[in-house]
């Protein structure tokens, strides 16, 4: 892949933090209002076939996310993806997965975020959209597993959370196997996570407690 492909991946990046970032009615962080898809001129189609990369990037500034969707996945699905640089297809997953959980299948959306967050370059916005995605579709161990990381590698992203959705997410712990719960637990201690109005949140304290406990820790 030549510099140009790479710097338009980049401005797909930047258009996707402008264009959809802000959009999301049941993201476990503070809600933000959805933008609506305006009436655009068309993309050559000339643009579509020769060069997806930049036909991706025009889409995502129009905000026809159906179109951008469809050019992303022709990337991903390419049988060169996975020979392009790492980085490169670190963004093509992060921003199909971003603009599929807004504006695409859930579950295309929760897939794409899962390979993402596999890159060592994924950031706490990906790993926060793994979160959503995950509890949206009930996949309860990998919605505790991205609190976690989130947790302990961006202690200060649990200001930005739903107090109740993490209680809950810790709750839905409980029941996993593997003792899945105490490390979240820990890692929300650790983090000095609170309630609003800067309560602490003493019954999972007391659940941290209790496992603690039973290791005789």
């Amino acid at each position: 892949m030549g510099g140009g492909e790479l710097k338009a991946f980049v401005a797909l990046a930047l258009l996707l933090v402008l264009g959809i970032g802000a959009c999301s009615s049941d993201h476990p962080t503070r809600p933000m209002k959805r933008p609506t898809a305006t009436p655009v001129a068309a993309v050559p189609e000339s643009a579509t076939n020769s060069d997806p990369l930049a036909a991706a990037s025009a889409w995502v500034a129009q905000k026809n996310w159906p179109q951008a969707l469809a050019a992303l996945e022709s990337i991903i699905d390419s049988e060169t993806f996975r020979v392009l640089p790492p980085d490169v297809r670190y963004r093509a997953l992060s921003t199909a997965g971003a603009v599929a959980s807004y504006h695409g299948p859930p579950e295309l959306a929760y897939e794409y975020l899962g390979r993402a967050v596999a890159f060592p370059q994924a950031d706490s916005g990906v790993w926060l959209e793994r979160l959503r995605m995950a509890g949206k579709l009930d996949h309860n161990a990998d919605a505790v597993g991205a609190l976690t990381v989130v947790m302990r590698r961006w202690p200060g992203q649990g200001a930005t959370l739903n107090a109740d959705y993490v209680l809950e997410v810790a709750r839905e712990a409980q029941h996993l196997p593997g003792g899945a719960a105490l490390p979240l637990l820990q890692a929300l201690y650790d983090a000095h996570w609170k309630l609003q109005w800067d309560l602490e949140p003493s019954s999972a304290w007391r659940d941290m407690v209790l496992l603690l406990l039973e290791r005789t820790e």
